[in-house]
């Protein structure tokens, strides 16, 4: 079973949404998943620019 906010969470990461833009009442189960969403992806984001480096080299 999908998770709709937690995937629009990720997807307005993405789309360089600000958490703000989250349209879900805050402390809500979506209002979480949402965030959750929207941080994973920042998180998956960051690991992968320190696995790349700068210069979008491999990291040894």
């Amino acid at each position: 079973m999908s998770n709709i906010p937690y995937e629009e969470g990720l997807s307005a990461f993405l789309q360089a949404e600000p958490t703000g833009s989250c349209g879900y009442a805050s402390g809500s189960d979506q209002g979480r998943d949402w965030l959750r969403g929207w941080t994973d992806s920042q998180i998956a984001g960051r690991l992968k620019a320190e696995e790349t480096g700068i210069d979008g080299e491999v990291q040894p």
